[in-house]
């Protein structure tokens, strides 16, 4: 008998481990002295993910819930390496049996997974967007020299993509919406209406 489970903390971190003993194997992980990298999280909670009968199904079960997690919250999983890591022919020799039981596993847990990514999205909003931002602006100039070399490319991918959407795009923009100064107008005429001086005299009349 064994298990998968996951540490989780209030920041958001995790740490997928799996364990014949639970209740050893969390005493070990809330130690001092502890080495494994569930130290670096704060307050942790368990959850046991998935129990097994079979203890010999639990290197693959940690492996694919290591995969799994990873794919979702990248740098919030804390583990130092993959689950059999140093095994280098397992992933190529279950590759297929990997990417089944994911599209399985994600099939089946659909609406948790969603909930458990709102969750953190909804937790971590300003963190994010902070990180995105920083990002950005790290990756600007490489950005934006990706695009003139390849300015042709998106020109025509543009292209492709708006003869595909043609008719939902223009549909949208003959939607009529309310503007904050209380014109109704097309929605693709939202540009123009903003410079329009009875645009900038119902916001100054508003205020």
């Amino acid at each position: 008998m064994g298990c998968i489970y996951l540490l989780y903390d209030d920041d958001g971190n995790g740490y997928i481990g799996k364990t014949k003993r639970l209740k050893r194997r969390l005493r070990e992980h809330k130690q001092k002295q502890n080495s494994s990298r569930s130290r670096f999280l704060n307050n942790f909670e368990c959850l046991v993910i998935e129990e097994f009968d079979d203890e010999e199904d639990l290197d693959d079960a940690e492996q694919f819930y290591y995969d799994l997690y990873k794919d979702l919250y990248g740098d919030k999983i804390v583990n130092g390496c993959r689950p059999l890591q140093q095994k280098k022919e397992y992933r190529e020799t279950h590759k297929e049996r990997i990417k089944e039981k994911q599209k399985e596993y994600r099939e089946t847990h659909k609406e948790r997974i969603a909930e458990e990514q709102k969750e953190y999205r909804e937790k971590n909003k300003e963190r994010l967007a902070e990180g995105q931002k920083e990002y950005r602006e790290r990756h600007k100039e490489q950005r934006e020299e990706w695009r003139e070399k390849n300015k042709e490319q998106i020109k025509e991918k543009d292209k492709q993509k708006y003869k595909k959407n043609k008719e939902r795009i223009l549909e949208q923009m003959k939607q009529k919406i309310t503007c904050e100064c209380g014109s109704v107008i097309n929605y693709g005429d939202k540009a123009r209406h903003f410079k329009t001086k009875k645009h900038k005299n119902n916001l100054s009349n508003n205020n």
